[in-house]
Formats: structure tokens, C-alpha cells, sequence
């Protein structure tokens, strides 16, 4: 359906004495007139830096994809230095909820350079 952004997550885990937990969850909103959305493919380099979210004027929901085999990527803010939030290890993708107001999302690299793979929106969700 145009004009319109859906996304899902889901975490289930089985323990090894077979206890099972499991969560999820999935949102709609509406996208807005200006169509504002950044994807594509990111160079990160050990030195924090923002990420790049193109025309998006307010960031919405995203999710990264780490395209490197061997190293993680770090995803924080700055806050006079970089302050590490979370850890994408080698191949692993997760969505992301938007920043709080006022925060500018920054990436980096854990060892060398490496690949990101972005999707942006520009869009908050109704609760």
C-alpha cells in the first residue's frame, strides 16, 4: 500500500532446560507527503562519525545491517566524545527505535573499516 510504513520485530528464546519466552511486536504510520526516505550502503571508519541520514529531516524508525564478516559496528551519539549504545556484530541487522529529540545518531567501526547498509525514514509512529 503507497504512502505507508509498516515494520516487525520479533525475539523468541528456548532455554536449555526448554523454557520458551518470546516477544514481538510491529507498527504502522503514515508516510508523509515528501517521501523522504534514506537507504543505501555506508563506509564506517574507527573514528565515530554521524550516520549519514541524507534529506531525512527527523528520523523516523531505521534499521542497519552490518555488511562486514569479521568486525562489529558501534552506534551511539555524541556527547562530548562518542557514547557507545549497542553493538552490530559481523552480518547481523536490527531495526532501531527513532532518537530521542536532540540526539544525532553516530557510527563506528570496531577494528577497520566496514559496510552498513541503512534504511531511514522520516516519519514518527502513532502509538
Amino acid at each position: 500500500m503507497a504512502d505507508e510504513i509498516t515494520g516487525s520485530c520479533s525475539l523468541s528464546v528456548t532455554t536449555p532446560n526448554g523454557e520458551k519466552y518470546s516477544l514481538q511486536d510491529s507498527f504502522n504510520a503514515d508516510q508523509p507527503e515528501s517521501d523522504v526516505v534514506e537507504e543505501g550502503v555506508q563506509t564506517v571508519t574507527t573514528t565515530a562519525a554521524n550516520l549519514d541520514v541524507g534529506n531525512v529531516g527527523t528520523v523516523g524508525p531505521l534499521m542497519i545491517k552490518n555488511l562486514d564478516d569479521t568486525n562489529f559496528v558501534q552506534i551511539g551519539y555524541d556527547d562530548t566524545g562518542f557514547v557507545a549504545l549497542f553493538d552490530i556484530l559481523p552480518g547481523e541487522a536490527y531495526p532501531l527505535p527513532r532518537p530521542s529529540s536532540g540526539k544525532t545518531l553516530q557510527v563506528k567501526a570496531d577494528t577497520a573499516t566496514l559496510q552498513i547498509r541503512r534504511l531511514i525514514t522520516d516519519v514518527t509512529p502513532t502509538p
